[in-house]
């Protein structure tokens, strides 16, 4: 599917209308910002997808860009997709952004993997 993507597969508990997200998130490196934690629970209006970048190696000053995020189902196909703007990288530990997103469907349970890509975007 995607060379060089980074596999991580998350559960997390939450409440009835919250459910864990069991399945594998691919995080594709070498962008404007890699992704250091990620998480996601399904909801009614789809799975929100969230967590912290930090910026690339040799980044510094404000980094341009979003990342894009594509859920697949079991088979492989298309079931949501979004972009998503990361916070300001605030002066704390690590130096991290925020990002959250939602994959907005009706068949949130069915997403198998969610990928995660950081794209540029050119300076105004």
């Amino acid at each position: 599917m995607l060379a060089g993507a980074a596999s991580a597969s998350l559960s997390f508990g939450g409440c009835a209308s919250q459910r864990a997200f069991r399945g594998q998130m691919l995080l594709v490196p070498g962008q404007p910002v890699v992704v250091v934690r990620t998480w996601a629970r399904a909801e009614t209006e789809g799975l929100v997808v969230g967590g912290d970048v930090k910026r690339a190696e040799g980044q510094r000053g404000r980094v341009r860009g979003h990342l894009h995020l594509v859920g697949r189902d079991s088979e492989g196909r298309i079931v949501a997709s979004t972009d998503a703007p990361w916070g300001d990288f605030i002066a704390r530990r690590f130096h991290l952004a925020y990002f959250r997103a939602l994959l907005r469907t009706d068949r949130a349970t069915s997403i198998a993997s969610v990928t995660v890509v950081g794209v540029s975007d050119p300076a105004p």
